[in-house]
């Protein structure tokens, strides 16, 4: 028998190159001729893929996923790549099933956790995958805070979730205990925009600095209007002493349009008395006592010390 990939493609059965034996409805014999004849290749037992579709990270966590079978989901670092909250893929593929199951499969790392339940799996380009919100909880059980810090900053601003969402699920599933609850506690506990969410990589940087070098708390942008007419919003200001802080990261302002309307605000703001202060991405991340020195003198000026 041919294995007809067209015919379970149209109706669906077909995902990333892979089909389950038993959605292909072959028995093990018509497999172990279709596999002698190069049609198929085997990663898991019950799991086929189809000969010359592309092999990738993608492919091998589906796999894992349907190997498993029951209630199972793509977990920790691999649920964060899927999501793109900027950790690297694994190694190994990792999946998450419920702890009664005693189940080996060959190179993918399997968690356990009762705390998987339907209700906290998505879909992710077709691989059932925690949320991300139990998605961060994990991984402070296989990553450390900087990565988890990360993680989150990049969920915020794709707006996967917020700030108290994350508690919420902490108090839900985060036991004292629980591997990663302590590390997503941490990284909440010590983040330097508290409850804000970011509009890009940059902000949660230059927040820190304030924290780092003894700066008061800016806030976090506060809209400056004129005769009740809104003017801006720069990225932090001191709006007692009239100072304002841009951060210019190059996703967000680098074009030309964008540089234009920076422009036309700045010059909207200064117009009204305000300093304004600019520091680029190559500043924050690789000069921050620079930035924290600029803002210390702005500070002294304004403030007449």
């Amino acid at each position: 028998m041919t294995i007809n990939w067209q015919e379970l493609d149209r109706q669906g059965r077909v995902r990333l190159g892979l089909v389950r034996r038993r959605d292909a409805g072959l028995t093990r014999d018509e497999v172990r001729r279709a596999r002698e004849r190069g049609q198929i290749s085997i990663p898991h037992s019950g799991v086929l893929r189809m000969a010359g579709s592309p092999a990738t990270k993608e492919q091998r966590l589906l796999a894992a996923v349907w190997a498993a079978g029951g209630i199972a989901a793509a977990s920790h670092r691999s649920a964060a790549a899927l999501w793109k909250l900027g950790v690297d893929w694994p190694d190994c593929p990792e999946i998450c099933v419920q702890p009664n199951r005693r189940l080996t499969l060959r190179s993918v790392i399997v968690h356990r956790s009762d705390a998987l339940v339907p209700d906290l799996i998505s879909v992710v380009q077709n691989i059932a995958t925690t949320h991300p919100l139990l998605t961060l909880v994990q991984l402070g059980g296989v990553a450390g805070p900087t990565v988890v810090a990360r993680a989150v900053e990049r969920g915020l601003i794709q707006r996967l979730f917020t700030i108290d969402g994350l508690r919420t699920m902490l108090d839900n599933v985060g036991r004292p205990g629980r591997d990663g609850s302590g590390v997503l506690r941490l990284v909440l506990a010590e983040r330097a925009l508290g409850d804000d969410r970011p509009d890009g990589d940059l902000e949660p940087l230059m927040a820190k600095i304030f924290d780092r070098y003894g700066l008061p708390r800016a806030v976090f942008q506060h809209k400056i209007y004129e005769e009740g007419v809104f003017v801006a919003r720069p990225d932090f200001s001191y709006p007692e002493l009239l100072i304002a802080i841009e951060v210019d990261g190059w996703s967000v302002h680098g074009t030309p349009e964008a540089t234009t309307l920076d422009f036309e605000r700045q010059n909207a703001i200064e117009q009204l008395g305000w300093l304004v202060l600019r520091f680029t991405w190559y500043d924050v991340t690789r000069r921050p006592r620079y930035v924290a020195d600029h803002i210390a003198s702005a500070l002294r000026r304004k403030s007449g010390v």
